[in-house]
């Protein structure tokens, strides 16, 4: 694998007009560790007010890492590839 791989993304607004956009996106990298990276956007102004990224080196140890308890955060921890065992 020559460069990392997008496993999961996922993204939702907030606001009546939809002013805020919030991303998270799962990489597997190129050393075959896991990044995380969550995203807040402000849409009427196009910026991206926030980025956190999150590295783990296996699978088990992004589960042990404190991800936090927000909508995206829970709907990454309710997909397939977060239940599967497999690697």
């Amino acid at each position: 694998m020559s460069q990392r791989q997008s496993i999961f993304f996922i993204e939702s607004f907030s606001g009546q007009r939809k002013q805020r956009r919030y991303t998270l996106e799962l990489f597997r990298e190129t050393d075959n560790g896991y990044r995380l990276i969550r995203s807040r956007f402000n849409n009427e102004l196009g910026l991206l007010d926030e980025e956190k990224h999150t590295l783990a080196a296996s699978k088990e140890e992004l589960k042990r890492t404190n991800l936090g308890n927000g909508r995206l955060v829970k709907l990454l921890k309710k997909s397939e590839w977060w239940q599967n065992d497999d690697k």
